[in-house]
């Protein structure tokens, strides 16, 4: 018999940021950011829990209106209606230089939670597909030998041999063993975490290993796949949104 395997989905959604404010709960469109990733993860149908991760009240609220956050006691975790679950920031974990990292060691030692596989779903990448969590979903539960899997996209003109730090004011190749004169089109292919998709096996994260040396990459395409960081990410964003509004 076929093994069913158990996913898991955690969308971590901090309150209290700085670059943008309130940048979880910023719109495109008709939805806030961590509502674009609730609903994406809810549409996918295969997730045996949803976790909303949160420190701010207002953001619970967001996905579950009139529950009170406060009522549930740090780094716990509620069952608000079925397979939804809301899971209490701890402040050492919400902080503007908390990791991600250490926000997922700490959620997994939740003993009452099981999974196989546990999705990291940020709030700040809003444009996903159902295909792609389902070719997500088939890499992780048919191939073995890995530790997680990651969504990436090329670089393209942002190839780390065309960069330079500045070392007693003078630029510096970071790279010294690349030649900064070939054309782009004949570099080697270099990828960047695109902030889609992570996957992480729960054995893994029981022995403390977060991404692990056997990454499997993911590569989505460059074409409106936007990971805000700034206002100028979140403008583009919107724009895309609306151009695929008005062009379906």
């Amino acid at each position: 018999m076929k093994k069913k395997f158990r996913h898991m989905a955690l969308i971590p959604a901090r309150g209290g940021s700085t670059g943008i404010e309130n940048k979880n709960l910023q719109k495109i469109g008709q939805k806030s950011l961590v509502q674009f990733a609730w609903n994406d993860c809810l549409s996918a149908s295969f997730f045996d829990y949803i976790c909303l991760s949160t420190n701010s009240n207002e953001i619970a609220m967001d996905i579950f209106p009139n529950f009170n956050l406060q009522s549930i006691p740090p780094n716990s975790v509620s069952g608000i209606k079925k397979n939804c679950l809301l899971h209490n920031r701890s402040d050492l974990h919400s902080l503007n230089h908390s990791s991600v990292y250490d926000l997922i060691l700490e959620f997994s030692k939740n003993k009452e939670l099981y999974f196989d596989f546990l999705w990291l779903i940020q709030p700040t990448s809003p444009f996903r597909s159902l295909e792609e969590f389902y070719e997500i979903k088939k890499i992780a539960e048919s191939e073995k030998d890995f530790t997680s899997i990651v969504s990436v996209k090329d670089v393209l003109n942002n190839h780390p041999d065309r960069m330079f730090e500045i070392k007693n004011k003078s630029l510096k190749k970071i790279y010294d063993n690349l030649d900064n004169s070939l054309p782009r089109q004949i570099l080697p292919k270099v990828y960047i975490k695109d902030g889609g998709y992570y996957v992480f096996k729960f054995q893994m994260l029981a022995k403390g290993v977060f991404l692990g040396d056997k990454i499997l990459p993911f590569i989505r395409p460059n074409s409106g796949n936007v990971n805000i960081d700034s206002w100028e990410d979140l403008d583009y964003a919107r724009h895309v949104y609306n151009f695929r509004l008005q062009n379906p």
